[in-house]
């Protein structure tokens, strides 16, 4: 039994720092510190302010700061020209000193030329000293004044030196010192001194001048700042102004454009596109609301109008019958109707199942085919399937039989008797996908009057309807490109971009054939929620084809793409069903060319390069930038950036925390609905091997992971040839990854087992001690192999107790075949020491089986996590490559044949900054801090060691 840290009537937690201090105490000085420095720009530039105002005292601020930033610049300067011309003044009066020395024979004369001539010098003053320092001549303003003693003597003096003096109440001097030797090569001192009064008071003049014109330029920058402001944010105003007069009663006002190339201009651009997608959306909506009451309204009226005239008088038996029939027929339309309804709604708020099955397309699109055999037999359509390949595609498959049996009974419905429905489906890359799209669908070249070629009229009069662009599944996967044309009588052109408009059904010749006008909408709204596009093509009288594109599911860059084909099921002349392979290929009945002119006037005809001159675009209006509206531009810029930038990074960074923390509360709960079916909480493993399948892979059905479970045998190894067959170990699992870990979309590839999916959350194995195969005695966490604990064990409570943390995928490890002992490791350097002669899995490339964390494997360091050292902290090993890594340490293989006990120090690490979160037995998710006591991370991991602690 470990030793009591708290009380059991007190669940508080004591950090390293002393009693009472709390444990986030660095996270509270983080925010005391955000939260001073967010009053601080509040006080001085309010939220309160108009922008226009707050970008003036941006604009003022950041001006006064370069304007004080520039001045001191220019005052150094300045000081130091000053003081350079005093020295450069001193030197040349020496040298006219040294030069009248130079002329004399002995001291004496020395001194007597030396009083006539520098004795009383108006500005500077001189002084000779010997070799010994003593006073050989001294200038009449120095003689009842004390220069300081010289530092070196003359001759030890190298050159001039130069340095500031204070002289009773004189004041500030100047003073140059120089060695030199007379004409005998005596050595002698020369110094000079010269008053500052002078090059102090310029200094100050030019200090005046720049106190006096700063505050003078800072108003001037204040009012330009404020007039820039204004004219910038003008647009702005106007923007908003129309804005206001945008409404329902009033849904066709535009915002002004002045400028498309500017910010403004596009923002412009971009709110007008929106409002006209919700002028779209309400005419839409009003549209959708009419012809729903018109359609709903008719079947009622039909059951009333039967039902009274029924009721009017006693009928025969057969009368009745009749009006029950119809009401019956009308009845079940009406049933119809609501459920596409209901359909479309679902589709429409995202209520749809989840696309999480493996649905095959040929034989999904060959089973409907074969479906309408039979219908097309009896209207006396030829209906021709092409070879379709075997391929599957993520989704449900009850949506994409609905899709192709939307589609192929509405190309029988509007094909006459005697004509021809097509079904293809052909593999395709994304790019060559793109270049058929732009040139349309292949059926519909194989029909006169449909050709592909560049300008070609028919091509250019016959407008294409894309149902959605440029999906992200599309761009990266294969596409399966399927194809339902006829030789029907066609739409028009104009009515084509309206197919897929809900309710719509065309022009009178195709009223007469009964339906909702809801098929093609619905088949729009299934290829949408797969991520593929759908798209019409069509000439009147001709026929139309619609095509298909959904993305399929991978395939690994070494296939060509080489799938099984099913054979093409056709409809002999004489109705009996015959292998398409034995059966020329589909052709349309011959069309005459048109006699005469065409009816009405051209759809893009083409245009002769003589007809008329080419016209130039108008020309934009170029606005150019005056100085004060740059520097306002980049102190907006400047301004803008440090103040969106954190916000954006603190943002991000707390959406990937709560999605993070989202997924271990997923984890926790299916723990704890596997608890409450089994009575006990899953094992980390059985017996059978360390290859036995994880936690993870046991809580598959009970994270709505039930298609991944299906491919799960729990009796084998997980990388048992029959698991590994089923590819189970290569799905990523969505909630076992960590959004903020850049690595944990990578595979890990096995020179075994091939690519393998890794995971973030490590459950909790306890402190040190892990498994020991010869008794079956397992650590003091909360999942072992071959041990099944139940809510009975977890005698500290599940509150108390940990139950799942992230680790980082990738992390290498130590694994040896030594034992370590029982006693925990104090530090990572013993680890170091002691792992000296074992294998260091380091990852992929460097060497086999390196650094990871398989979701489907249960040993410790794959899944787990342990307790020795805290959240996120660096476990340092030096390799021989001179590398430095963050390691972890294994002892052994849990679950294996060896006979002494496995240890490990699985280390919990994230990429959240700080803290790890961590998902409790009790199902809750909290976030613990690195830096929380080492005592208590202990005691919150053992299942039954006493302690009542918690991390806050």
């Amino acid at each position: 039994m470990k030793r009591q840290l708290e009380p059991p009537s007190q669940t508080t937690l004591v950090r390293p720092g002393g009693p009472g201090k709390p444990e986030n105490a660095g996270e509270t000085g983080l925010r005391s510190s955000s939260s001073a420095s967010s009053r601080i720009r509040n006080a001085l530039f309010p939220s309160s302010l108009s922008i226009r105002v707050r970008l003036t005292l941006w604009y003022a601020f950041f001006f006064l700061v370069l304007l004080v930033a520039m001045g001191t610049l220019v005052l150094i300067q300045v000081r130091r020209h000053l003081v350079d011309n005093a020295d450069h003044g001193l030197k040349e009066e020496l040298e006219e000193l040294f030069e009248e020395i130079q002329l004399t024979r002995d001291q004496q004369e020395m001194v007597t030329r030396l009083r006539q001539r520098f004795s009383a010098h108006s500005h500077f003053h001189f002084q000779v000293l010997d070799e010994d320092l003593h006073v050989l001549f001294n200038s009449r303003f120095l003689a009842n004044l004390q220069l300081p003693e010289p530092r070196q003597r003359p001759a030890e003096m190298r050159g001039g030196q130069f340095e500031n003096i204070y002289l009773d109440e004189l004041g500030k001097f100047r003073l140059l010192s120089l060695s030199v030797r007379d004409a005998s090569a005596t050595p002698m001192l020369l110094r000079a001194v010269s008053p500052q009064h002078a090059l102090e008071r310029e200094f100050r003049s030019h200090v005046w001048i720049f106190a006096t014109l700063g505050p003078v330029a800072l108003i001037a920058a204040l009012i330009a700042g404020y007039l820039v402001a204004g004219h910038l944010l003008s647009p702005i105003k106007r923007i908003n102004e129309t804005a206001k007069l945008i409404s329902a009663e009033r849904p066709r006002e535009r915002l002004p454009v002045e400028n498309e190339d500017d910010e403004l201009g596009e923002l412009s651009t971009t709110l007008n596109n929106t409002f006209e997608r919700l002028e779209n959306s309400l005419d839409a909506m009003k549209r959708f609301t009419s012809n729903a009451a018109h359609e709903l309204r008719s079947p009622l009226a039909v059951l009333r109008t039967e039902i009274e005239i029924a009721l009017r008088k006693p009928r025969p038996t057969e009368e009745y019958r009749r009006v029950l029939d119809v009401v019956l027929a009308e009845a079940k339309r009406l049933g119809d109707l609501v459920d596409q309804l209901l359909a479309l709604s679902r589709h429409d708020a995202g209520v749809q199942e989840m696309l999480t099955d493996e649905v095959p397309v040929g034989a999904l699109l060959s089973d409907v085919t074969c479906r309408f055999l039979v219908v097309a037999q009896q209207k006396g359509v030829r209906l021709t399937s092409s070879s379709i390949p075997n391929c599957f595609l993520l989704g449900q498959d009850i949506w994409i039989s609905q899709l192709f049996f939307n589609l192929i009974d509405n190309a029988i419905k509007f094909t006459p008797e005697g004509g021809d429905v097509l079904v293809s489906a052909h593999i395709r890359r994304k790019d060559e996908c793109a270049i058929r799209a732009s040139q349309g669908s292949p059926a519909m070249e194989a029909r006169p009057g449909h050709r592909a070629s560049q300008g070609s009229p028919a091509m250019e009069a016959r407008p294409i309807h894309r149902a959605s662009q440029g999906s992200p599944a599309m761009e990266a996967r294969p596409i399966i490109e399927i194809v339902v044309a006829d030789t029907g009588i066609g739409i028009p052109a104009d009515q084509l971009p309206m197919v897929f408009d809900r309710f719509f059904r065309g022009d009178k010749s195709r009223g007469h054939h009964r339906g909702t006008g809801l098929g093609l909408a619905i088949c729009k709204s299934i290829v949408k929620a797969h991520g593929g596009t759908i798209e019409a093509t069509s000439e009147l009288g001709a026929g139309a084809a619609f095509t298909v594109r959904l993305p399929l599911l991978d395939v690994a860059p070494s296939e060509e793409f080489v799938l099984e084909a099913r054979p093409a099921v056709v409809l002999s002349d004489n109705g009996e069903s015959v292998d398409s392979r034995h059966r020329a290929p589909l052709a349309a009945p011959p069309v005459s060319p048109p006699v005469g002119p065409p009816a009405g006037p051209p759809v893009n005809p083409p245009v002769s390069p003589s007809a008329s001159p080419p016209v130039s675009p108008p020309a934009v209006r170029r606005h150019g930038f005056t100085i004060v509206e740059l520097l306002v531009t980049i102190g907006i810029i400047g301004v803008l950036t440090a103040l969106l930038l954190p916000a954006v990074q603190a943002a991000r960074e707390a959406v990937r925390r709560v999605a993070c923390q989202d997924h271990l509360r997923q984890l926790g709960l299916a723990v704890q609905n596997y608890q409450s079916s089994l009575s006990v909480y899953p094992p980390g493993g059985i017996f059978t091997g360390h290859t036995s399948w994880s936690v993870h892979g046991r809580l598959l059905p009970y994270l709505e992971q039930q298609n991944a479970f299906q491919r799960v045998h729990l009796d084998l190894d997980w990388h048992d040839p029959v698991n590994l067959a089923t590819g189970v170990q290569k799905m990523r699992i969505e909630v076992f990854r960590c959004p903020s870990d850049p690595r944990s979309d990578e595979l890990y590839e096995d020179d075994d087992e091939g690519f393998v999916a890794t995971v973030n959350y490590g459950f909790n194995f306890g402190t040190w001690f892990v498994f020991d195969p010869r008794d079956d005695s397992c650590g003091d966490g909360c999942f072992h192999v071959n041990n099944y604990f139940g809510p009975e064990a977890i005698a500290d409570g599940a509150s108390n107790t940990l139950c799942a943390a992230e680790v980082k995928t990738f992390t290498p490890y130590f694994r040896n075949t030594a034992n370590p002992g029982p006693q925990i490791p104090p530090n990572a350097a013993y680890l170091a020491n002691f792992a000296g002669g074992a294998q260091f899995k380091l990852g992929p490339g460097r060497n086999e089986n390196g650094g990871h964390t398989e979701w489907c494997d249960s040993p410790a360091h794959e899944t787990g996590f342990t307790t020795v050292f805290r959240p996120n902290e660096r476990v340092a090993y030096t390799h021989s490559d001179g590398v430095t890594y963050d390691i972890d340490f294994n002892s052994r293989y849990e679950g294996t044949s060896w006979t002494e006990p496995t240890y490990a120090a699985i280390t919990a690490r994230s990429f959240h900054p700080g803290l790890v979160n961590t998902s409790w037995m009790d199902g809750s998710v909290r976030t613990t801090a690195e830096t929380i006591d080492l005592r208590v991370w202990r005691a919150i991991s053992t299942r039954d060691g006493g302690e009542v602690c918690h991390s806050p």
